[in-house]
């Protein structure tokens, strides 16, 4: 009767520690399944981020400088004028429609999550 009992408790003992075993390993995965997710949408929330103000500077600074004018063709010379000395030696600086030099400033946010079990 005691080695029946002890048979019985035994199995019994195995069943609970399978199932916890089995609920355990199915709450880490659902957690590890949850930070990887996490991780991907931060990602792609950072390179979209860093995409659409690299395009905005990009628009941004190529709006505030307008491209020369052509230089003026002489009807006798079939060869285009090459550019002075001096304009090749002086640095060029974007400026605004107001004429004042303009910088630009790209900012990017980062935020991280830290989930604690």
């Amino acid at each position: 009767m005691i080695i029946i009992t002890i048979i019985i408790t035994t199995k019994i003992i195995i069943i609970i520690i399978t199932t916890a075993t089995t609920i355990f390993i199915t709450i880490m995965m659902i957690i590890i399944i949850f930070i990887i997710t996490i991780i991907i949408i931060t990602t792609i929330t950072i390179t979209i981020t860093i995409i659409t103000t690299t395009t905005a500077a990009s628009i941004n600074t190529s709006q505030l400088s307008p491209p020369p004018p052509p230089p003026p063709q002489s009807p006798s010379s079939s060869l285009p004028s090459l550019p002075s000395s001096s304009s090749l030696l002086s640095p060029s600086i974007p400026t605004n429609p107001t004429g004042n030099a303009t910088t630009t400033t790209t900012t990017t946010t980062t935020t991280t999550t830290t989930i604690t079990t």
